[in-house]
């Protein structure tokens, strides 16, 4: 049976999905806008020999890549309750499209775990401003001590290069970090309990020949101001993965029977005009969510900066 394809539009950019059976929806492309009706046309399996020693199945990324389905990169969930439970594997996908075209839902369930995780996906058809977010309900009957949960897993293109982050301390913020993407994990940790003066809890991600003006790149932001952790991964098939999400202490992340862990939003997006084509999308969604009196906010020419003052 052929598998589903989920595809979302902005004016510049297109997400695409496969829906295989029974298990979590896998990555076909985030990128500049294709056509409409473009679609993979075949499953991503039928189109890729298996990696020299590995499984006898391929396992692309997902939505929500986990260790139990053979995954071996970074698990989007770190979990157990007592020691059981953490090989955690996807068996059930049902989409709900909250603005067909646009945004939609994957409830997504281990029914061997007993666990439901809700995974939202938005692409802005103004800003191109891509938005994840992802919830976890324990079903089970005992708690569930979860050490890490990604609020959403990227797709990066195999020829990602380098990554632009963000160190400092107090009076010296914003220093700009350049590090070159290898097969090593690239990892940043925040741990003092708010968005912290050394570690922004984003970045940019750019390939060959990006400039301020041009060229394909990537960026994304973790709209929370506590501790955080984010990794960009390579992965088996040449491409990266890069997750997001809160940094948890030991014990923090306790779910008793029916609770939810709910965790912040990332806001991410991708321009093919460099750097100021990607700052140009972030300032769009920021200012449609601004409350300003009439509902939007005009461009301003002065930023005022009371902090301090």
């Amino acid at each position: 049976m052929s598998p589903e394809f989920l595809t979302l539009h902005s004016r510049h950019s297109t997400l695409v999905l496969e829906c295989p059976a029974n298990e979590a929806p896998l990555w076909r492309y985030w990128g500049p806008r294709l056509p409409d009706g473009s679609t993979p046309g075949q499953p991503l399996r039928g189109t890729r020999p298996l990696p020299s020693f590995m499984l006898d199945f391929d396992h692309p990324l997902t939505v929500l890549p986990t260790f139990g389905v053979g995954w071996f990169g970074q698990s989007a969930l770190l979990a157990h309750r007592a020691g059981l439970d953490f090989a955690q594997a996807i068996t059930q996908c049902t989409v709900e499209w909250t603005t067909p075209g646009n945004a939609l839902v994957l409830h997504l369930l281990d029914t061997v775990a007993q666990l439901r995780f809700d995974v939202s996906l938005a692409l802005d058809q103004n800003s191109d401003v891509l938005t994840l977010q992802t919830t976890l309900t324990n079903l089970g009957d005992a708690i569930i001590d979860v050490q890490w949960l990604a609020a959403g897993t990227l797709p990066l293109p195999g020829d990602a290069a380098t990554v632009r982050s963000y160190a400092g301390q107090h009076n010296h913020e914003f220093l700009l970090q350049t590090d070159t993407l290898t097969r090593s994990q690239w990892r940043r940790e925040n741990r003092r309990g708010r968005t912290s003066h050394d570690c922004f809890p984003g970045a940019v991600v750019t390939t060959p020949g990006s400039t301020e003006h041009s060229g394909l790149v990537f960026g994304a932001h973790l709209a929370w101001s506590g501790n955080h952790q984010q990794t960009i991964e390579w992965l088996h098939d040449g491409q990266y993965q890069w997750q997001m999400g809160e940094w948890l202490a030991p014990g923090e992340g306790r779910l008793a029977p029916g609770n939810s862990l709910h965790m912040p939003e990332i806001i991410a997006t991708c321009s093919t005009e460099g750097l100021n084509g990607l700052a140009a999308n972030f300032h769009a969604a920021l200012r449609a969510r601004m409350a300003w009196p009439g509902g939007q906010m005009r461009p301003r020419p002065v930023h005022l900066n009371t902090w301090e003052a």
